[in-house]
C-alpha cells in the first residue's frame, strides 16, 4: 500500500493506540490517531482517510455512534471495527451498520492483513467494502 494512504486509528487506550499504529505503518500506511469518538470525527470531517479502524467502547462517544455518524457523512470510506467484549453483539452490531468487518481484542496481524484486503478487494471493484 502507498504511504500517501491514510488511515484513522481510534482507541482511547493508548497502548492498544500504539500497537496499533506501528503495525498499519509497517503495513505502508500513514497514520492519524485519535482517543476517542469525538475527538475521531473532527478530524473524519477534515480528512480524507483511505479507512479508519475504530474501537467499540470508548468514552465520550461510542463506537457504533461513531460509526453511526462517519456512514452518514462519508458511507464511501470503509470502517473495521474493534473490540474486547466479544460476544456482547456489538461485532454483529457495528457490521450491520456498515464496518468491514469487526475484529476481536487483541488484534492479530493476520487478522488486519485480512481485513485490509477485504477493503482492497471491494476498493477495486469501485464499491463500498460494507454492505
Amino acid at each position: 500500500m502507498a504511504a500517501e494512504s491514510l488511515v484513522l486509528a481510534v482507541d482511547d487506550e493508548p497502548a492498544v493506540l500504539n500497537v496499533l499504529e506501528r503495525i498499519l505503518q509497517r503495513e505502508g500506511y500513514a497514520v492519524e490517531t485519535a482517543v476517542n469518538g469525538v475527538d475521531a470525527m473532527l478530524r473524519f470531517i477534515e480528512t480524507d482517510y483511505t479507512f479508519v479502524m475504530l474501537d467499540i467502547a470508548m468514552p465520550r462517544m461510542d463506537g457504533a455512534d461513531t460509526l453511526r455518524l462517519m456512514k452518514k457523512l462519508k458511507p464511501e470510506v470503509p470502517v473495521v471495527t474493534f473490540t474486547g467484549h466479544v460476544g456482547r453483539g456489538e461485532m454483529t452490531e457495528t457490521v450491520r451498520l456498515g464496518a468491514v468487518t469487526c475484529l476481536p481484542k487483541p488484534i492479530t496481524i493476520d487478522q488486519l492483513r485480512s481485513a485490509l484486503d477485504m477493503i482492497t478487494v471491494e476498493a477495486q471493484r469501485g464499491t463500498p467494502a460494507a454492505g
